[in-house]
């Protein structure tokens, strides 16, 4: 594997300044998701570690309990490398093991739906997990 799955709150004081500093690049001025709750006490927000980096990719949020309605957001430099699968095997298990029984609609909400096709077959992923269609 080469993402750890971290709270929010668990981020280091540098991981979360790589990370905000990322969220306010202009690559990512049209991102939407969780970049919009990231600087919120919002609960059930998560980091993406790269191990071999040490600095975060993305994140995701997921409220909603026992349903969760969960959205992620990878950061530009990061999209296209195959983690995508990995993100989302990760953000599952850390869900059941919150007690998420199901998930709900996962509306796609990417830039003029410019990776809404891969966020659907993740989202199809996701639900797959907990034995949803």
């Amino acid at each position: 594997m080469r993402l750890i799955l971290v709270s929010k709150n668990d981020l280091t004081d540098e991981q979360r300044r790589h990370l905000e500093e990322r969220l306010r690049a202009p690559e990512h001025r049209h991102d939407y998701g969780p970049t919009q709750v990231w600087n919120t006490d919002e609960p059930f927000l998560y980091a993406f570690i790269h191990q071999e980096l040490g600095i975060p990719i993305a994140i995701a949020e997921a409220p909603g309990r026992p349903i969760a309605t969960p959205g992620w957001w990878v950061d530009s430099k990061f999209r296209g490398q195959g983690l995508g699968n990995e993100l989302i095997d990760l953000l599952a298990a850390r869900l059941k093991a919150e007690g998420v029984t199901g998930i709900g609609p996962t509306p796609m909400d990417t830039y003029l739906g410019e990776y809404d096709e891969q966020s659907t077959r993740l989202a199809r992923r996701l639900s797959a997990h907990f034995g949803q269609a």
